[in-house]
Protein backbone atom coordinates (compact mmCIF):
# COMPACT_ATOMS: atom_id res chain seq x y z
CA UNK A 1 0.00 0.00 0.00
CA UNK A 2 1.37 3.68 -0.76
CA UNK A 3 1.40 6.05 2.40
CA UNK A 4 3.99 8.39 1.24
CA UNK A 5 4.67 9.51 -2.66
CA UNK A 6 7.57 12.30 -3.36
CA UNK A 7 7.11 14.13 -5.84
CA UNK A 8 10.01 16.55 -7.58
CA UNK A 9 9.60 19.44 -9.14
CA UNK A 10 12.02 21.90 -10.94
CA UNK A 11 10.29 24.59 -12.49
CA UNK A 12 9.74 22.90 -15.92
CA UNK A 13 6.22 21.48 -17.16
CA UNK A 14 7.24 18.21 -17.01
CA UNK A 15 7.57 18.27 -13.63
CA UNK A 16 3.99 19.84 -13.03
CA UNK A 17 3.01 16.99 -15.04
CA UNK A 18 4.42 14.52 -12.57
CA UNK A 19 3.11 16.53 -9.28
CA UNK A 20 -0.29 15.98 -10.63
CA UNK A 21 0.15 12.64 -10.98
CA UNK A 22 0.66 12.75 -7.53
CA UNK A 23 -1.45 14.52 -6.18
CA UNK A 24 -4.23 12.37 -8.14
CA UNK A 25 -2.46 8.98 -7.05
CA UNK A 26 -2.22 10.37 -3.24
CA UNK A 27 -6.37 11.20 -3.33
CA UNK A 28 -6.65 7.14 -4.51
CA UNK A 29 -4.61 6.27 -2.07
CA UNK A 30 -5.17 8.31 0.99
CA UNK A 31 -1.32 8.87 0.94
CA UNK A 32 1.07 12.25 2.01
CA UNK A 33 2.09 13.41 -0.94
CA UNK A 34 5.87 15.36 -0.56
CA UNK A 35 6.03 17.83 -3.08
CA UNK A 36 10.26 18.01 -3.30
CA UNK A 37 12.42 20.68 -4.64
CA UNK A 38 16.30 20.88 -4.76
CA UNK A 39 18.01 24.02 -5.76
CA UNK A 40 21.19 23.86 -7.15
CA UNK A 41 23.47 26.67 -6.72
CA UNK A 42 23.22 27.86 -10.78
CA UNK A 43 19.36 26.79 -10.11
CA UNK A 44 18.02 26.03 -14.13
CA UNK A 45 14.51 26.45 -13.05
CA UNK A 46 15.29 29.75 -12.53
CA UNK A 47 15.75 30.78 -16.44
CA UNK A 48 13.29 32.06 -18.82
CA UNK A 49 12.58 28.57 -20.25
CA UNK A 50 11.29 26.97 -16.96
CA UNK A 51 9.90 30.00 -15.51
CA UNK A 52 7.55 29.99 -18.48
CA UNK A 53 6.23 26.72 -17.43
CA UNK A 54 4.85 27.33 -14.23
CA UNK A 55 3.08 30.20 -16.27
CA UNK A 56 1.36 27.91 -18.13
CA UNK A 57 0.41 25.80 -15.03
CA UNK A 58 -1.04 28.33 -12.84
CA UNK A 59 -3.09 30.59 -15.10
CA UNK A 60 -6.24 31.33 -13.68
CA UNK A 61 -8.78 33.10 -16.28
CA UNK A 62 -11.42 34.37 -14.52
CA UNK A 63 -15.05 32.84 -15.42
CA UNK A 64 -14.67 32.06 -18.79
CA UNK A 65 -12.37 35.07 -19.87
CA UNK A 66 -9.10 35.07 -21.78
CA UNK A 67 -7.63 37.21 -19.45
CA UNK A 68 -5.02 35.39 -16.87
CA UNK A 69 -3.35 36.67 -13.38
CA UNK A 70 0.21 35.51 -13.39
CA UNK A 71 3.18 36.09 -10.60
CA UNK A 72 5.72 35.97 -12.61
CA UNK A 73 8.07 35.59 -9.61
CA UNK A 74 7.07 32.34 -8.39
CA UNK A 75 9.80 29.94 -7.38
CA UNK A 76 9.18 26.11 -8.51
CA UNK A 77 7.96 25.20 -5.49
CA UNK A 78 5.84 28.02 -5.20
CA UNK A 79 4.19 27.37 -7.76
CA UNK A 80 4.05 23.57 -7.21
CA UNK A 81 1.96 25.28 -3.95
CA UNK A 82 -0.78 27.00 -6.38
CA UNK A 83 -1.29 24.07 -8.18
CA UNK A 84 -1.88 21.64 -5.30
CA UNK A 85 -4.04 24.10 -3.71
CA UNK A 86 -6.37 24.29 -6.84
CA UNK A 87 -6.38 20.34 -6.59
CA UNK A 88 -8.01 20.58 -3.22
CA UNK A 89 -5.42 17.56 -2.11
CA UNK A 90 -4.77 18.24 2.04
CA UNK A 91 -1.91 15.17 2.73
CA UNK A 92 0.40 17.91 0.92
CA UNK A 93 3.79 18.70 2.55
CA UNK A 94 6.06 20.97 0.92
CA UNK A 95 10.04 20.84 1.17
CA UNK A 96 12.81 22.41 -0.58
CA UNK A 97 16.43 21.96 0.09
CA UNK A 98 20.41 23.68 -1.44
CA UNK A 99 21.62 20.95 -2.72
CA UNK A 100 24.76 20.19 -4.99
CA UNK A 101 23.67 16.94 -6.26
CA UNK A 102 19.47 16.77 -6.94
CA UNK A 103 19.52 12.74 -7.86
CA UNK A 104 21.62 12.45 -4.26
CA UNK A 105 19.02 14.85 -2.82
CA UNK A 106 15.88 12.78 -3.77
CA UNK A 107 17.47 9.93 -2.96
CA UNK A 108 18.33 11.26 0.64
CA UNK A 109 14.60 12.40 0.71
CA UNK A 110 12.85 9.26 -0.19
CA UNK A 111 15.21 7.06 2.04
CA UNK A 112 14.82 9.79 5.90
CA UNK A 113 11.14 10.01 4.90
CA UNK A 114 10.54 6.28 3.96
CA UNK A 115 8.61 6.86 0.79
CA UNK A 116 7.52 4.31 -0.77
CA UNK A 117 7.35 6.02 -4.28
CA UNK A 118 9.07 8.62 -6.37
CA UNK A 119 6.77 10.42 -8.72
CA UNK A 120 9.35 12.26 -11.79
CA UNK A 121 8.68 14.11 -14.96
CA UNK A 122 10.58 13.03 -18.00
CA UNK A 123 11.55 15.30 -20.93
CA UNK A 124 11.64 12.80 -23.03
CA UNK A 125 16.11 12.17 -22.92
CA UNK A 126 16.37 8.50 -23.01
CA UNK A 127 19.24 6.25 -24.23
CA UNK A 128 23.04 7.52 -24.96
CA UNK A 129 21.90 11.13 -24.82
CA UNK A 130 20.08 10.53 -21.52
CA UNK A 131 23.35 9.42 -19.96
CA UNK A 132 25.45 11.98 -21.55
CA UNK A 133 23.46 14.83 -20.78
CA UNK A 134 22.33 13.41 -17.13
CA UNK A 135 18.31 12.59 -17.16
CA UNK A 136 17.71 12.44 -13.42
CA UNK A 137 14.81 10.46 -13.85
CA UNK A 138 17.53 8.05 -15.52
CA UNK A 139 19.74 7.89 -12.32
CA UNK A 140 17.18 7.80 -9.77
CA UNK A 141 15.11 4.50 -11.59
Amino acid sequence: MVKKILVAVDGSETSYVALKYALNMGKVYNAKVIVFHAAIPLDYSQLPKYKEACHKVTQLPPEGKDVYSIDRTLSPLACAKKKAARMGYSRVTFKEIIATSVVQAILDEAKTDKIDTIVLGNRGIGGIKGILMGSIAYRIV
